[in-house]
């Protein structure tokens, strides 16, 4: 991932604006937090914590490397379903 961690992504994140630093990982949290959650623990954790994510894309409009954070969020909500 070229993920920066400038967390932008968090600042424009209406889940993360309500809830701070209580979702989206141990270490980051907001959406880049669910992205370093299923690299450095496991897709099962992120998976669980993604189900807050609206999909509404706002974090992908201000990531300045364009990782599409809401389609790997999406990604990781479809892997709850076979796990």
């Amino acid at each position: 991932m070229r993920c920066i961690r400038c967390g932008r992504c968090q600042f424009e994140c209406p889940v993360f604006l309500h809830t701070a630093n209580l979702w989206g990982g141990s270490v980051y949290g907001g959406p880049m937090g669910i992205m370093w959650t299923a690299i450095t623990e496991s897709i099962e954790k992120a998976s669980y914590l993604a189900l807050l994510c609206l999909g509404c894309g706002r974090c992908d409009a201000v990531c300045p490397v364009e990782i599409p954070l809401s389609q790997l969020i999406w990604k990781i909500k479809a892997s709850r379903s076979k796990i």
